[in-house]
């Protein structure tokens, strides 16, 4: 059985339930046909139960893709589905405004029993449906955000709240016969206009003398109680800009980052705090690179040191520091190079330095030096095994002195002239 056609099966079962155990066709390998689907289909569907008889139909055109009736009956069926299950929200509605929250329930979960994702009732379940802690009230004429505030809290700043509840704009005219879900609020939480007014005095005094963090606690007081007050943002972006700022100055980046970027987009600012604030992350860590290219260089890790300058000199050509500790580095390790005995390797790390840089010039004349003598010594063997008519044994010996030393004014020579004798020789052989 393929992928899908299983997950489908599955699927139907899941919806069908299994209270009485396993069905018999999964006890023993089933028949599967398309027609077995087809008969499961319709008897879903004399029984009202679409969501099932959905799943039944495309099993049968997994099954049987050249059927062209059965796609048609398949759309046909998902329109039917979403119809009722438009209709049942719509009766949830109308028993919702009547207050009759058991029903409105029912015809909610009918719903979602037909279309699982469902997004308006999920939001209704989810919000309207929750708990007890709410009422329903239909907005009358003459009505407003601040008079439903006033009636239902004694306290007209809570209009914001009940907008806020709502997820509608407090700015706007409410029209007549809206359903507004009014939150059941707790005596402790009903502070009164001048608490409000107190509350965003502080708030606008502590702005004033820089305590930002006493700012955004007291913008989250008021947030609480009315989340749509007017100067509940413009108290809150600045409090974190503030903040920001101060974090900046206690070389804490990451966490004034994260205050800059919850301002509102928009604010005169924002942007230029947020690039700051990268460009000093960045340079810590820098700083911190820095730190352990020059950790590893005081051991003598000179390689380790050598990988990250090289890192930051590719983000920041002109780095100083990253310079000085690459040269040094290279230095170091050209010295190492030549007291292990190799020169070649010792030639290209100093070579890039510059004579000028310390002794460079210096050690580069020992390297080469080191590198010539050895390849004298090449060469001469080379020497002894052609007069000892060792032919193959003088090449080798000219090759490894060509090696060390490219420039050899003898070895290339004689070890062409070796190469066509022993040609010669192997001639005469055959």
């Amino acid at each position: 059985m393929n992928r899908k056609l299983f997950l489908l099966v599955y699927g139907l079962l899941m919806v069908c339930g299994c209270s009485a155990g396993l069905p018999s066709f999964l006890k023993r390998p089933p028949a599967l046909s398309e027609e077995s689907f087809r008969r499961q289909a319709l008897a879903h569907e004399k029984k009202s139960e679409l969501q099932q008889a959905l799943l039944a139909w495309r099993a049968a055109a997994c099954l049987d893709p050249a059927d062209a009736q059965i796609p048609g009956i398949i759309q046909s069926l998902e329109r039917d589905i979403a119809a009722a299950a438009q209709s049942h929200f719509s009766s949830a509605l109308d028993y919702y405004q009547a207050a009759d929250f058991v029903q409105a329930r029912r015809e909610i979960l009918t719903v979602l029993r037909l279309l699982p994702g469902h997004p308006k009732a999920l939001h209704f379940l989810k919000v309207r449906l929750n708990g007890m802690d709410q009422q329903v009230y239909k907005v009358q004429r003459g009505d407003s955000f601040v008079k439903i505030a006033a009636d239902r809290y004694k306290d007209a700043s809570k209009a914001y709240a009940v907008a806020y509840f709502n997820d509608l704009d407090p700015n706007k005219p409410l029209p007549v016969d809206t359903v507004l879900l009014l939150p059941v609020l707790k005596p402790e939480h009903l502070c009164t206009r001048k608490d409000m007014d107190g509350w965003v005095e502080r708030a606008q005094k502590a702005l004033e003398q820089k305590q930002y963090k006493e700012v955004l606690a007291l913008c989250d007081k008021i947030r609480l109680e009315s989340p749509g007050h007017p100067k509940l943002r413009a108290l809150t972006d600045e409090g974190r800009l503030g903040l920001g700022r101060q974090l900046l100055e206690q070389k804490e980046n990451l966490a004034a980052l994260e205050e800059f970027k919850q301002v509102t987009p928009g604010v005169a600012g924002r942007d230029q705090a947020i690039r700051e604030a990268r460009k000093f992350i960045q340079r810590q860590a820098v700083q911190e690179k820095i730190r352990a290219a020059q950790a590893r260089y005081d051991s003598g890790a000179y390689s380790g040191a050598i990988v990250i300058c090289e890192e930051i000199l590719a983000q920041e050509p002109s780095h100083a520091k990253a310079k000085a500790l690459l040269h040094a580095s290279h230095y170091h390790q050209g010295k190492q190079l030549l007291d292990r005995g190799e020169e070649a390797s010792a030639i290209e790390k100093l070579r890039d330095l510059g004579k000028d840089y310390q002794d460079t010039a210096q050690l580069l004349v020992l390297a080469h030096a080191r590198l010539n003598a050895r390849a004298e010594e090449c060469y001469r063997q080379g020497v002894k095994y052609f007069l000892n008519e060792e032919l193959e044994l003088a090449i080798e010996s000219w090759k490894k002195a060509l090696a060390l030393s490219p420039d050899h004014p003898k070895a290339r020579q004689d070890m062409d002239n070796a190469t066509r004798l022993l040609d010669k020789w192997r001639g005469l052989d055959q």
